[in-house]
């Protein structure tokens, strides 16, 4: 894609400037009011696409159940920039209300980028493992 200037990006502006930058939004969450998400870096996307995936490269259904709640940890921030859950948060966000964690899970989705095929997959996985996240 090219700017409204015509040029075309060189090498130079892939390691400078926005395309370096994370992109940040506020969205407003139902019960909880506003939260703001930013985006991945493709070391992080990659990553969190690879832990979704058993040996064979299929959706393991055993890390399913916590696809949501993983993508919420790698994009929830604060007004810094920093990191409002660790892993270790897993199981207390898995205990929030749905409709908290559905809304921040699906801006979360539109905001990284993430394709159709990408959420049916990862919203197919949910709903396999579905009672497995029951307590």
């Amino acid at each position: 894609m090219s700017e409204s200037n015509g040029s075309v990006a060189n090498r130079e502006s892939f390691f400078s400037g926005a395309a370096v930058n994370r992109r940040y939004a506020v969205v407003g969450v139902p019960i909880l009011g506003k939260v703001r998400i930013q985006s991945l870096t493709e070391l992080e996307r990659s990553t969190y696409e690879a832990s979704r995936l058993d040996d064979s490269g299929q959706w393991d259904r055993k890390s399913g159940s916590a696809a949501k709640v993983k993508l919420i940890i790698l994009c929830c921030v604060d007004d810094e920039g920093n990191c409002l859950f660790i892993d270790s948060d897993a199981a207390k966000l898995q205990q929030l209300d749905s409709l908290v964690t559905d809304r921040i899970f699906d801006r979360c989705l539109a905001h990284c980028g993430f394709g159709d095929e990408d959420i049916e997959g990862i919203a197919k996985n949910c709903e396999e493992t579905h009672a497995e996240c029951l307590p």
